[in-house]
Parts: C-alpha cells; structure tokens; sequence
C-alpha cells in the first residue's frame, strides 16, 4: 500500500510520460510529413556529402560509416515506408495519449495492447539492427505501460472511470 502523497508522485509521471509520448508523437507526425514534402535526394545528398568529408578524415570512423551505409540504402521505397510508418505510428500514440489525458475508460486498455504490439515490433527489429535506441525506447515503453497499469487500477479503485 502506497501513501497518497506517494500515489500523487506516481500520478504526476504518469502524466509527465504521457506528455512525453505525445510530444514524441507530434514530432513522428512532423518527421513524416518533412519525408513525404521532400525529395530523398535532397534529404540524403547534403548528409552524404558531411559524412564523406568526415570519412576522408578519420576512414576508421565506425559511426560515420555505418550513418553512410544507412543514408545510402534511403531509397524510395524507404522513404515512404518510414512516412507511413511515422505518420501511423504517431497519429496512433497522440490519439492513444489524448484518450488517457481526458480519462477516457476505452484509451487505458487499448494503450496497454497499443504498447505491448509496439514493443514486439521493436524488439523484432532490434533482432536486425542491434540498436541500442530500441532497447531504451522499449524500456521507456514498459515503464509507460506499468504507469498506464497503475493509473488505470486506481482510477477503476476510486470510481473515476
């Protein structure tokens, strides 16, 4: 049994993390819509051109190499992946974190399945890329479905829902 004061604490990241969700969602929303307005050669060839004077420099760079391995495999066909997938991935998580804003009984359980789907999917391309970014963002996830379990359970305690 936790103090109220302690619940209050719990209350309060739990709204800080679904402020940074949506936030993280509004920028995914904005990221796609920077990929599907421009051109993928005019994402990828001022990268390109930095990342080769970087290797001209130091050619053991490991992250210069790989940043340029990644820049040149942006086709087409990965841009408008990463659009779409931004795009739908964002518009989900705002709507998912506005419907926990207002307290709306429907958004807790979905998010909850939302997140979970999300972590399979990360930790499934964590098995490709061996990102270390997919294992914080997957961390990050479970600690915001712990707080959307909590949240949810006081709230059905309390009557609110």
């Amino acid at each position: 049994m936790i103090s109220p004061a302690e619940e209050r604490r719990v209350h309060q990241v739990f709204i800080f993390s679904i402020a940074i969700k949506a936030a993280d969602a509004v920028l995914e929303i904005l990221a796609a819509v920077v990929l599907a307005v421009f051109d993928a050669g005019a994402l990828t060839h001022p990268i390109m051109r930095l990342l080769a004077k970087e290797l001209l420099h130091h050619p053991e760079d490991r992250l210069a190499a790989w940043a340029m391995h990644l820049v040149q495999g942006f086709s087409l066909n990965t841009k408008t992946f990463a659009a779409l997938y931004l795009a739908s991935h964002g518009a989900i998580k705002l709507f998912l974190m506005i419907g926990l804003w207002r307290n709306q009984a429907w958004a807790y359980p979905v998010s909850l399945v939302a997140f979970a789907a999300f972590i399979v999917y990360q930790l499934y391309r964590f098995t490709f890329t061996q990102s270390v970014f997919l294992i914080v963002l997957t961390v990050f996830d479970l600690i915001v479905i712990v707080l959307i379990w909590h949240e949810w359970w006081m709230r059905k305690a309390a009557g609110t829902i």
